[in-house]
C-alpha cells in the first residue's frame, strides 16, 4: 500500500467529483455528436441499407409516434456519448481505486481496466461487421413479392425498433467478449485452474447456449451465430489460462 488511509468522508467527496466529472464529460460530447445524430443512425443502419440498396422498389424506415424520431436520435446519440466517455471513466476508476491496491492488483487492475474496453469493441465490430449483414439477410429471406391472389410481404422497420435490436445486440457481444477476463478472474482470484475449465466444458458449452437463446432475437440463426464464436472463445480462453498458469508454476519452480 502506498498512501496513508484517508477518512472515508474524503473518498465520498471525491467518488462524487470523479462521478461528477464524467457526467460533466458525457454532457459535453453528447451535445457535441448530436448534429450528428443523422450521420449516426446511418451508420448503424448501414448493414441493412446495403442488403436493400440493390432493390427496385423504394425502402425507408418508418416512425409510428409523433416524437419517435426525435427519440431515436436521442438514443443514438447517448449510446455513443456513452462510449466514447468510456476510457475516460475506467481512467477516474483507476485512479480513485489504486491508492489502495498492492502492486500486484495495480498491475492486475490496470490489464482489467484496458482490455475489458478493447473486448467490448471487438464484440461490436464482430456484431456489426459480421452478424448484422449475416441475420439481416436471414431475417429479409421472409419478404416474398405480390402474386396472384397474394399479398405482398415487404419490410418497413420503426427506426426506434431498429435501433433498439442493434444496441442490444452490440450490448451483448460486447459483455459475451468479456468471457477471456471473466476466466482470468476465475483463475487468479478463485484459483479455478485449467483442469476444472476442461473438467466442466459440457456445462459451460450449455450455459453459452443458453445465454444465446436469452439475449439474441428469437429464432435459431440468431443463437448461433452468437453461441458458436462464443464456444470458440471458450477454447481460447482456456488456452490463455493455461499460459498462465504455467507460467506461475515455473515461477514457483525458479523462487
Amino acid at each position: 500500500m502506498n498512501d496513508q488511509p484517508q477518512p472515508f468522508v474524503s473518498h465520498i467527496k471525491e467518488l462524487r467529483s470523479r462521478l461528477g466529472k464524467v457526467a460533466l464529460l458525457f454532457v459535453v460530447v453528447f451535445f457535441a455528436l448530436y448534429p450528428f445524430s443523422h450521420e449516426l443512425f446511418n451508420f448503424i443502419a448501414d448493414p441493412l441499407a446495403k442488403l436493400i440498396s440493390n432493390q427496385v422498389s423504394e425502402r425507408r424506415f418508418i416512425y409510428t409516434e409523433l416524437t419517435e424520431a426525435f427519440v431515436t436520435h436521442l438514443k443514438v446519440t447517448a449510446f455513443f456519448a456513452f462510449l466514447m466517455s468510456w476510457p475516460v471513466a475506467a481512467w477516474h476508476v483507476w485512479q480513485f481505486t489504486v491508492p489502495g491496491l498492492y502492486k500486484h492488483e495495480k498491475r492486475m487492475l490496470t490489464a482489467f481496466l484496458i482490455s475489458s474496453p478493447f473486448l467490448f469493441f471487438i464484440g461490436m465490430a464482430f456484431s456489426y461487421f459480421v452478424v448484422f449483414p449475416n441475420a439481416f439477410k436471414f431475417f429479409l429471406s421472409f419478404e416474398s413479392m405480390r402474386e396472384a391472389g397474394q399479398m405482398a410481404i415487404q419490410l418497413e422497420a420503426r427506426m426506434a425498433d431498429y435501433l433498439g435490436l442493434c444496441i442490444r445486440l452490440f450490448i451483448v457481444f460486447g459483455l459475451c467478449f468479456q468471457l477471456p477476463l471473466v476466466m482470468l478472474v476465475l483463475h487468479f482470484i478463485f484459483k479455478i485452474t485449467v483442469q476444472t475449465f476442461l473438467k466442466t466444458w459440457r456445462y459451460s458449452v450449455l450455459g453459452i447456449f443458453l445465454v444465446a437463446a436469452i439475449f439474441t432475437p428469437p429464432d435459431a440463426f440468431s443463437m448461433l451465430i452468437l453461441a458458436i464464436p462464443l464456444t470458440i472463445l471458450y477454447g481460447l480462453s482456456i488456452g490463455l489460462v493455461y499460459f498462465f498458469q504455467t507460467l506461475k508454476i515455473k515461477e514457483i519452480n525458479h523462487a
